[in-house]
C-alpha cells in the first residue's frame, strides 16, 4: 500500500518493492502537488487517487527511475517479475550472472549507463574467459532424511519449490546449483553442510557466452 506523506506545498507518495540481497527495502517514490484553488476535500481525494494510480503502475513495472543504479534496477526486477513469473531454476541462473555482473557495472546509474559500459564489459570477459561454476551433490544425511518423509516426490517438490525431474536428480546424485540445493535442505529443515556436499569447479567462457 502506498504511504503519503503530506509537506509545504506538496505530497510525498511512497511505494514498498520488496528487499534487494541485501535484505534492504525497495521503494518507488513520487511528489504530487495541488492544483491552485482546490479545496480540502479536493485535495485529499485527488492525493489519494495519485497513490493508488502510482502503486498500480510500480506494480506493473511501469515505474523506472532512471537515477536508480544497475544492480537496484536489476535487484528490483528479480523480485518483483523473475521470482513470480520464472522457473526456480531459470531465475537461480540469472542470479548466478548476476553475481558476475554487477560487480562490474552494478553501480552506475540507469541513466550514465552507455553502450562503452558493455563493451568493455565483454572485452573484460573475452580475456579472462574464466568463470567459477560451483555445484553441490547430495548427501547420504539427507537421503536418509528424505526418504523418512515417505512423501510423493511430486507433492514434495511442490513443497520445496522445484521441479519433479530436479528432484529426481538431487536423489540420483547429480550436481545442482547451490539455490536449488538451498530450496532442498530448507523443505527438510537441513543445514547445507549437512545436506550435500560442494563440489568447486572452473569453466571456459565461449564466445557464445559472452555474446
Amino acid at each position: 500500500m502506498a504511504t503519503i506523506t503530506k509537506r509545504k506545498t506538496s505530497y510525498f507518495i511512497s511505494v514498498s518493492c520488496g528487499y534487494d540481497r541485501r535484505k534492504r527495502q525497495i521503494r518507488k517514490t513520487m511528489t504530487w502537488k495541488p492544483e491552485p484553488g482546490m479545496t480540502d476535500r479536493q485535495i485529499e481525494k485527488a492525493v489519494h487517487e495519485a497513490a493508488v494510480l502510482f502503486e498500480n503502475k510500480v506494480r506493473l513495472g511501469k515505474v523506472v527511475q532512471t537515477n536508480a543504479t544497475f544492480e537496484a534496477f536489476v535487484e528490483r526486477w528479480l523480485v518483483e517479475y523473475a521470482d513470480q513469473q520464472l522457473a526456480p531454476r531459470t531465475v537461480c541462473r540469472y542470479r548466478q550472472f548476476m553475481r558476475r555482473i554487477l560487480p562490474a557495472i552494478g553501480h552506475i546509474r540507469l541513466d550514465k549507463l552507455q553502450p562503452m559500459h558493455l563493451i568493455e564489459f565483454y572485452n573484460n570477459l573475452a580475456e579472462d574467459g574464466i568463470r567459477s561454476h560451483k555445484t553441490w551433490v547430495v548427501r547420504p544425511a539427507l537421503l536418509e532424511k528424505y526418504n523418512a518423509q515417505n512423501q510423493k516426490p511430486t507433492l514434495f517438490a511442490k513443497q520445496a519449490k522445484i521441479g519433479t525431474a530436479t528432484l529426481q536428480a538431487i536423489l540420483a546424485g547429480k550436481p545442482v546449483m547451490r539455490c536449488i540445493a538451498e530450496k532442498m535442505c530448507d523443505a527438510l529443515d537441513m543445514t547445507m553442510t549437512r545436506g550435500f556436499k560442494e563440489l568447486p569447479g572452473k569453466t571456459t567462457l565461449s564466445k557464445r557466452t559472452v555474446q
